[in-house]
């Protein structure tokens, strides 16, 4: 069965708690699809029932994860995902006029429905609402907007206490518990460094011996592959380090994807009012390392400007297009994630709170 129900417009408006600076985006459902139709039961029931447990998966999900979401389509990632009130609401915040106009224009021009259903309704999402499908409409309030771009407009740069943001307080002690699972992923990081310095003499013997004589760099990742997938070097007795690399990589990769989301967006989440100057670049300074870092791993990232201090000493000159680059990454990634686990303790502490420690 598919339960449609009446235009947003004429739908009564919900009153959820607003804070400064925010606005909400209205969800409704427009469209489902039961999973079983036998326990459809009236029409109306049957869409308020699917909209509840929407929001119960919405928030299940929770606004870090949905915020990794937007900053992942890299489409309105600026604004706060602050929290979803009954109804369906999700209460948005800003920081400047533009992120709160690049949200009222993409509403405007009808591009906001198709991003949130994009973001919000994953198959995890119909299965809890026990539904094949659901189209959802959204709705903005000009009056809302009105009010919050006056806000914006007379905002003032006074700090504002984290005890008086709980959902900040929240971010915080999440990032400091994800230290632990940090340490444990920086000893195993460390690990295959050492394994690979280890071998680091006949790893470049190998590669050495599968360059054809005018090969003289190795300029990306997906090259290095190539290489390393050839049937030259498949006949390498140390073939098996020419593995060993690309594993270390794409563990790397791995690595700095759930970092993105583990430690970037939560930072993302916190509100910049709450912090001091130095807190602001210590996270600007953590958020640029991991995704520099991600970038560099990229297959057809540029490794002739890649260079790490210490393997910079160890490769001579002449070998350097196409040795230095790629060995750097590793050391590189270890020690990126060594000094945001520094960041991160220096971060919180500015909070001079006891909370961080619970």
């Amino acid at each position: 069965m598919n339960i449609r129900c009446v235009d947003l417009n004429q739908t009564a408006r919900f009153c959820p708690r607003r804070w400064r600076n925010e606005v909400g985006i209205y969800i409704s459902v427009y469209d489902a699809k039961a999973t079983d139709t036998n326990e459809v039961g009236l029409e109306h029931y049957f869409l308020m029932h699917t909209m509840e447990l929407l929001y119960e998966e919405f928030c299940k999900v929770g606004t870090v994860n949905i915020r990794a979401r937007f900053e992942a389509k890299k489409v309105l990632n600026d604004m706060y995902i602050e929290r979803f009130e009954t109804g369906i609401v999700m209460a948005v915040g800003f920081e400047t006029m533009k992120e709160l106009d690049d949200l009222w224009e993409y509403y405007r021009q009808e591009k906001l429905t198709p991003l949130i259903h994009e973001v919000l309704i994953t198959s995890s999402a119909l299965k809890a609402a026990e539904v094949k499908s659901v189209r959802l409409v959204t709705k903005l309030w000009e009056d809302e907007y009105e009010v919050c771009k006056e806000e914006l407009e007379h905002k003032t740069n006074r700090r504002v206490d984290i005890v008086d943001r709980p959902y900040d307080i929240k971010l915080v002690r999440r990032l400091k518990k994800y230290q632990d699972v940090l340490a444990r992923e920086l000893s195993k990081m460390r690990d295959l460094d050492n394994e690979m310095e280890l071998n680091r003499d006949q790893f470049m013997n190998c590669v050495r011996n599968t360059l054809s004589n005018t090969q003289n760099s190795i300029k990306t990742l997906q090259e290095y592959k190539d290489i390393a997938a050839s049937p030259k070097a498949r006949k390498m007795f140390h073939k098996d380090l020419l593995d060993l690399y690309f594993t270390i990589i794409e563990k790397w990769r791995m690595y700095y994807k759930i970092f993105e989301v583990e430690i970037v967006t939560p930072l993302l989440q916190i509100h910049t009012i709450c912090e001091n100057e130095k807190q602001t670049e210590i996270r600007r300074k953590i958020i640029t390392m991991v995704r520099e870092m991600q970038q560099m791993l990229e297959p057809n990232y540029d490794l002739q400007t890649v260079s790490h201090p210490e393997m910079a000493k160890k490769i001579i000159r002449r070998e350097a297009p196409v040795f230095l680059g790629l060995l750097s990454l590793v050391p590189m990634g270890v020690d990126r994630v060594a000094d945001i686990d520094i960041m991160i303790d220096e971060y919180s502490r500015e909070f001079k709170m006891d909370f961080i420690k619970e």
